[in-house]
């Protein structure tokens, strides 16, 4: 495993600690809501469809195998393939908003 998968996981369980945090303490103390469970699974898998659609993105740009892939598809293809993690990184964000928003 390199450095670059192991920073990932670290990244990973870091913001999904520090937005579980913030969501947890935004609904019990002010509000005196119950929270669920089903809510930080949600948070967990949001924060990771992010960073790996982002780790997707950097191999696509910076991958020395993926430079020969790239040549050998078509316009149209390579913007399937950006196009792809931006809208599962755009989901998670918006999913992620929602949860913190009253």
């Amino acid at each position: 495993m390199d450095w670059f998968k192991v920073t990932l996981i670290v990244l990973w369980a870091a913001l999904t600690g520090l937005i579980s945090r913030s969501y947890y303490l935004d609904i019990t103390k002010p509000k005196g809501q119950s929270v669920e469970v089903s809510d930080f699974i949600v948070i967990g898998g949001c924060v990771a469809g992010g960073i790996s659609s982002l780790n997707l993105m950097r191999l696509i740009f910076f991958s020395e195998q993926t430079k020969a892939l790239i040549n050998a598809l078509d316009v149209g293809d390579i913007i399937t393939l950006v196009l792809g993690p931006v809208a599962v990184t755009w989901v998670a964000v918006r999913e992620i908003q929602k949860l913190l928003k009253p």
